[in-house]
């Protein structure tokens, strides 16, 4: 049995959201392992300088000073290695790495009150070493929230694994699902790491989020694009009606419909094949091409009507591609139509 527009489109919708899971999957996933090794990194170079300086290898002030300076590198190789969401909400948490000296004068006012200078020699080595320690110490909301959108992105792993499994286990041509699950996901992912490169230079995080969103999305539409046109339909009278009116970026539905209303005429089995490749490949403009075509019956009437007439099963095809989605005022007269006849 042909698939009707609404199995296909709600197959596009599942894909689009398969798209978008993955990209926010790789990245929260990615940024999670990021942040558990900018933590392991941080806290083992604090553990070697307490060593150093309980030794006797280095001094407090020297310990600090390569405490402050190495963190600051760690974080900014973190960053690089982060995705670019959680590259810009870390920018948007801190901008850069703070600099030894506004370091010393934080540690100092907020452990004493007082300056650097003012503190006894003593007082200053506890300041030196706090700022040793703290170069271990993870912010813990941040480490949290990492952890969480860890635990999420695994989620959506699963949900876009579940997705893939289902387009293509119900599929009718499984080979071509899974050709369209490929090139979609990667046409997604592309268009992702697009759309969210161009929003970091202007926006923080919810912008590149936006960016991420919006351009996976366009990424998978225009592949799928691209692959359906690339592959063509099984039926090569078919393929030839829709390749003359289609091409990746529109549809011409009036010369698809005019197609089959002038050249097609009363060979009802391949209109409804024509309309069984638009709905599955191209969902969004079947009832377009659907309305187009009835008009043209309603108006000029004659042998292709009394062949419509006769023909209950595209007449159903027909109210079906019309009925799916929102329905205007004009497609629900149309649908009378067709069941009057």
């Amino acid at each position: 049995m042909p698939q009707d527009k609404h199995e296909n489109k709600y197959r596009q919708e599942l894909r689009l959201m398969e798209v978008e899971a993955i990209n926010f999957a790789y990245r929260f996933v990615g940024d999670a392992k990021v942040r558990q090794e900018y933590i392991r990194r941080t806290q083992k170079l604090s553990r070697e300088l307490k060593a150093a300086v309980g030794s006797g290898a280095k001094s407090p002030l020297e310990a600090a000073q390569v405490a402050a300076e190495m963190r600051n590198e760690i974080m900014e190789m973190a960053r690089l290695r982060s995705s670019d969401l959680g590259a810009a909400k870390a920018r948007s948490l801190k901008a850069k790495g703070i600099a030894f000296d506004d370091l010393v004068k934080s540690y100092a006012s907020r452990k004493y009150k007082k300056s650097f200078e003012q503190l006894t020699r003593g007082q200053r080595d506890e300041v030196l070493m706090e700022i040793v320690a703290s170069a271990g110490r993870a912010n813990p909301r941040v480490s949290a929230g990492a952890r969480r959108l860890g635990a999420a992105g695994r989620g959506l792993w699963v949900l876009s694994i579940a997705i893939a499994a289902y387009n293509i286990g119900t599929a009718e041509d499984k080979v071509d699902a899974a050709g369209r699950e490929a090139v979609g996901a990667g046409g997604g992912f592309a268009g992702g790491a697009a759309g969210g490169a161009l929003a970091g230079i202007w926006f923080g995080p919810v912008g590149v989020a936006i960016g991420i969103a919006v351009g996976g999305t366009l990424g998978a539409i225009m592949s799928d694009g691209a692959y359906v046109q690339i592959r063509g339909q099984s039926n090569a009278t078919v393929d030839s009606i829709i390749r003359r009116h289609t091409n990746m970026f529109s549809t011409d539905e009036t010369g698809i419909a005019n197609t089959l209303y002038n050249e097609v005429g009363i060979d009802m089995l391949l209109v409804s094949k024509v309309f069984t490749s638009l709905s599955r490949d191209y969902s969004t403009d079947a009832d377009d091409v659907a309305r187009i075509y009835i008009d043209r019956i309603r108006r000029k009437k004659g042998s292709i009507q009394h062949a419509l007439k006769r023909d209950t099963k595209l007449k159903q095809q027909l109210i079906g591609i019309l009925e799916a989605g929102w329905t205007a005022d004009s497609e629900k007269a149309q649908i009378r139509y067709l069941r009057s006849l």
